[in-house]
């Protein structure tokens, strides 16, 4: 299970050990614009967003994403 925290435009994810980078990387080379980064360690990935309101909408769409919608650019636009 994926468990998450949201503050201001950042957002800290806990992810299965080993499993962060991997997850991170697939964010850093997505099409969601909100996303201005991320730092990944073992099982915790740090996201920075484009500000509050955007990382209200990144933890909507990551919710999303995590119950099995697939996102695309058409999504984002």
């Amino acid at each position: 299970e994926i468990a998450s925290c949201l503050v201001g435009s950042e957002m800290c994810i806990r992810d299965r050990p080993g499993a962060a980078q991997y997850l991170a990387s697939a964010l850093d080379h997505s099409v969601l614009p909100s996303i201005l980064g991320t730092v990944a360690g073992d099982d915790t990935i740090l996201i920075v967003g484009r500000g509050a309101a955007q990382g209200r909408e990144l933890a909507s769409t990551l919710r999303e994403l995590a119950d099995g919608h697939r996102a695309t650019a058409d999504d984002h636009t």
